[in-house]
């Protein structure tokens, strides 16, 4: 499970804590309907919705310095944009569990 590193962060946003812990914030806030929406996309086998949550969820991570889940998101968006894989539903739901999995808690 991928931790956000907060010296990188801070580094991010020339050492503003105050900044980092608001994007930190939103990230945690937008997080859960990005997730379900989707899961609902995914659901439905719609492969441009899936590709803009992925896409959405790609910036979200890179904005806080979780480079391997927005790595994840890149593939995800990458396969919708090619018409899907056989792999595509592994990394949607292997990057959910990531997400799910870290609680974004940041002491700096």
């Amino acid at each position: 499970m991928e931790k956000i590193d907060p010296k990188k962060l801070l580094e991010m946003f020339g050492g503003d804590k105050a900044i980092a812990q608001r994007f930190i914030d939103l990230f945690v806030k937008e997080i859960p309907g990005l997730k379900r929406q989707l899961q609902e996309a995914t659901e439905k086998n719609q492969l441009d919705e899936i590709g803009l949550h992925a896409h959405t969820i790609k910036s979200q991570c890179r904005y806080i310095g979780l480079d391997k889940m927005a790595e994840k998101a890149a593939n995800i968006e990458e396969i919708t944009e090619k018409g899907g894989s056989n792999q595509l539903n592994v990394l949607i739901q292997s990057l959910i569990a990531d997400l799910d999995e870290n609680g974004f808690k940041v002491i700096f």
